[in-house]
């Protein structure tokens, strides 16, 4: 199965080496990345190279600022939603081959609704909980302070917080 998806100029030239240096495939960094389907959860087809631009777009902003992390965001959507598409058409031709397909249409509807469901589960995730990923390494040194700050434990026993 083929996509066309979208990425920046810079990550379609970089080599396999280069990119496998920022590109860790579907997730965070860490351990939490074996958490993170790389298939759509089972229902394929395989959405890493979305990822991988993803991280690239995250790593190598072309602009400053929350605007690009947002662009990132949506062509990740975008891109999730093109492997959605290609494989909802894929599947609707396979069910022409099958002794009923009209079960098989029916399942490739399912199965399609989920995807896009999925993607936006996706999107919704990095765009949400990204913000450390996108800033790791932009903030100048110059520009970070070390401040003090306190936790007063008998804030946590308030009554506001109890019933909360």
């Amino acid at each position: 199965m083929k996509a066309e998806l979208y990425g920046p100029e810079d990550y379609w030239q970089a080599t396999d080496e280069q990119r496998a240096e920022v590109c860790n495939d579907c997730g965070p960094a860490g351990w939490l990345n074996k958490y993170v389907s790389e298939t759509f959860y089972g229902i394929g087809p395989d959405i890493s190279e979305a990822c991988n631009i993803h991280d690239w777009m995250y790593t190598f902003p072309s602009t400053a600022g929350l605007d690009y992390k947002d662009e990132a965001d949506r062509v990740f959507l975008n891109n999730l939603l093109r492997f959605a598409e290609e494989a909802y058409d894929q599947e609707l031709a396979e069910a022409e081959t099958y002794w009923f397909p009209g079960f098989m249409k029916w399942r490739a509807r399912r199965r399609h609704r989920a995807r896009q469901d999925l993607a936006e589960i996706y999107y919704t995730a990095v765009s949400t909980f990204g913000g450390p990923s996108f800033w790791k390494g932009k903030n100048p040194e110059e520009n970070l302070r070390t401040v003090d700050f306190e936790i007063n434990p008998k804030d946590i026993n308030k009554k506001e917080y109890r019933e909360a």
